[in-house]
This record gives structure tokens, C-alpha cells and sequence, in this order.
């Protein structure tokens, strides 16, 4: 296949956001999973949280490995098996009632969705607009969680993973928007050495895993709160929906306005932002509270993100520390959940979110420490 880079027509941008949409369901719709394994299972809190966490923690192991593979196996077909691997782990999820094979087939399921995923990302590289075709499968995420908090806390956990089956099932249309990739791709990804290592670099890439345990430890126990304040299925289904709407329109923003000119104060302000987002679920959760939170949440979630990666390509000269970073986001997801399973002692939930505000003052305290270092080098 040509090196050329992929042309993304309006087909494109539609087909391959969907395929690159559906495995993010877990993440996407965290908190209706961990719900559904306390309410329809049984299981503690605790154990919920490890049994989410290992569906994030097979995420992250598909994206290092996939860096072992991808220079020399065909994208497209390893999608198709992951999709399929995907589809099966969900099914098989539905008939499952012990919590270790639960966790065991949910690691399998995080594998499959992280492996489609990594080459997701890789083919976004490859096209002709790989900023503005991010935007879209952002937008796509979050539409699709739109629709989806709308209807899924109607549904079982068994009916979650049967249409989270079904969807992939679909997903397999599309599967010629994936770049093919193959053998021409052992390039700069498997050969890259860093002239230096970058102690700036390692700070943003320590801030992003800082952030994101913080980030996936709060989104998991997220409908855990509202639940503990007695807040309906029917609210917080609202409440999920509106917070998305909200979240697309900061994928929008990122998409029309010169977010690179600001980088630096968006990033500071959006990081209190988030912490404000979480303190405010420390007491007295209503359903505005609630609605506002989540919001806020994933407003900030949707925007920092392409910042927290720009910062880094923008001091990385060897493609080894984006490489970090995609590890770095992914590992975050895997132990955020994790974490605040373990640290949990009391069915109020305040832990959690304790932990997520520590998260995210420290990542403001290293991503400031990063930009001191780069400001003293240019000079």
C-alpha cells in the first residue's frame, strides 16, 4: 500500500468515527457497568471496581503490545479478530455469575477493545487531517454516549453486553476504513532513540497517568454517588445524557478554535475545573449537583486531553514519549478503578473522590513543573 497519506471524505470521517466509537463502550459508559455489576450481580462495590478495572487494565495491555506487532501484521485483519474476540467475550459476559471468570472474559473484552483501538489511533496518523479526524471520533464517542445513558440504565448488565455484541457485530462493516498497515510500517515507531531523555517530557507523561487514575477511579464510581444520594435511574440517565451533550460541544471547540495559542491556560484552568467538578459530589448530591458535575467533568475530560497530547508532540523529537503517553492514558484507565476499589471503606464514596482531587492537583503541579523546565531551556 501506498504511503500516501489517507483521503478523509465526510464517508470516511462517518464510518470509521463509528468503528472507532464502539470499543470505548466500557469506557465510555463505565459508571452503567460497575451499577450493574453491584445491582444485577451481587457483587461489592469493591469487587465491581476490580472487575471494571481489569476490563481497562486488558485496554492497556493490547496498546504496548501492539506496538510489538503492528510493523509486520495487517491492521485490518487483526481488527477483525479483535472485534470478533470482542463480540465473544461480551456474550459469553452474559452467562457468567462468578466474579473471577467475570473478571478473567472482562480482561479478554479490554484486550480485544484495546487492540481494535491502537489501530484506530495508528490509522488516524496516516490521514490527510489527523487533528480534525480526532475531533470526530471524540464527538462520536461522546454522541454515542449521548444516546446511550439515555436507554442502557434501562437495561440489564446482560442486556448492556448484548448490545455492546451487537454493535461490534456491525462495526465490522466499516472495517476497510482501517489503514491496512503491514510490513512497510516498521519505521520511526520501532526505530526512534531520543537524542536526550527530556525531563520535561517525563513530566507530562507522569502528569497523564497521575490524571487519568484520577480521572477513571471518579467516572467509575460515578453512578455509584448519585445512587448513594438517592438520586433515580431515570436522573441519572438524564443527568449522563446531558453532561455528553455538553462534552460534544467541547470536542466542537476543539475542533474551531486555536486551542494551541492558549494552550498552556486552558490546560491550568480546565485541570481546577475538574477538580471543582468532583468536590462538589463531596455532599448534598441533587440532581443539579449531579447533572453539573458530570458536565463539568466531561467537559474538561474532552478538552485536556488533545491538550495533554499536544504538549507532549511538542517536546517529543523521537515519537518515543507519545508512545509513553498512549501507555501512560491507558495504564491510568487500568488503575484508576483499581485504586479506588482498594482504597474504598465505606459506601459514601468520598474516598474515591478524594483520590480523583489529589489526582488532579498533582497533575496541575507536575504539568507546572514541566512548563517551568521548558521556559528555562528556551531562554
Amino acid at each position: 500500500m501506498s504511503d500516501a497519506a489517507i483521503k478523509s471524505n465526510a464517508w470516511f470521517k462517518v464510518a470509521f468515527s463509528y468503528i472507532g466509537a464502539i470499543p470505548f463502550s466500557v469506557v465510555v459508559f463505565l459508571p452503567i457497568i460497575l451499577g450493574g455489576i453491584v445491582k444485577d450481580l451481587g457483587f461489592s462495590s469493591q469487587m465491581a471496581g476490580y472487575i471494571v478495572a481489569a476490563d481497562m487494565a486488558g485496554f492497556a495491555l493490547a496498546s504496548v503490545i501492539a506496538y510489538l506487532w503492528m510493523p509486520s501484521f495487517n491492521w485490518r485483519i487483526a481488527s477483525v479478530i479483535a472485534t470478533l474476540l470482542y463480540i465473544l467475550s461480551n456474550i459469553l459476559s452474559m452467562y457468567l455469575d462468578s466474579s473471577t471468570a467475570l473478571l478473567a472474559v472482562r480482561l479478554l473484552a479490554g484486550f480485544a477493545a484495546g487492540t481494535v483501538s491502537a489501530c484506530v489511533v495508528s490509522t488516524i496518523a496516516k490521514t490527510d487531517n489527523p487533528s480534525q479526524l480526532f475531533g470526530f471520533w471524540l464527538i462520536a464517542q461522546f454522541v454515542y454516549g449521548i444516546v446511550g445513558f439515555k436507554y442502557l440504565p434501562l437495561l440489564s448488565l446482560q442486556d448492556c453486553f448484548f448490545a455492546f455484541a451487537v454493535l461490534s457485530l456491525t462495526s465490522l462493516a466499516f472495517i476497510k476504513t482501517i489503514y491496512a498497515g503491514g510490513e512497510e510500517q516498521a519505521d520511526s515507531v520501532t526505530r526512534a532513540t531520543p537524542s536526550k531523555w527530556s525531563l520535561t517530557a517525563l513530566f507530562y507523561v507522569l502528569g497523564v497517568f497521575i490524571f487519568y487514575i484520577g480521572l477513571n477511579a471518579v467516572w467509575a464510581y460515578f453512578e455509584r454517588v448519585g445512587d448513594y444520594h438517592r438520586l433515580s435511574v431515570d436522573a441519572m440517565g438524564s443527568g449522563f445524557s446531558i453532561a455528553n451533550v455538553v462534552a460534544v460541544v467541547g470536542a466542537f471547540l476543539v475542533l474551531l478554535i486555536d486551542t494551541k495559542k492558549y494552550q498552556i491556560s486552558i490546560l491550568y484552568t480546565l485541570i481546577v475545573v475538574i477538580i471543582f467538578s468532583v468536590a462538589i459530589l463531596l455532599d448534598n448530591v441533587t440532581y443539579i449537583v449531579f447533572t453539573v458535575s458530570a458536565s463539568l467533568f466531561l467537559f474538561a475530560w474532552c478538552v485536556l486531553v488533545p491538550i495533554m497530547l499536544a504538549a507532549i508532540a511538542a517536546v517529543d523529537h523521537s515519537g518515543r514519549y507519545m508512545i509513553m503517553g498512549n501507555a501512560a492514558l491507558s495504564w491510568g484507565l487500568a488503575c484508576g478503578p483499581a485504586l479506588g476499589a482498594y482504597i474504598q471503606i465505606s459506601e459514601g464514596y468520598n474516598q474515591v473522590l478524594w483520590l480523583g482531587i489529589l489526582s488532579f492537583f498533582i497533575t496541575l503541579l507536575l504539568f507546572f513543573a514541566a512548563n517551568l523546565l521548558l521556559n528555562r531551556s528556551s531562554r
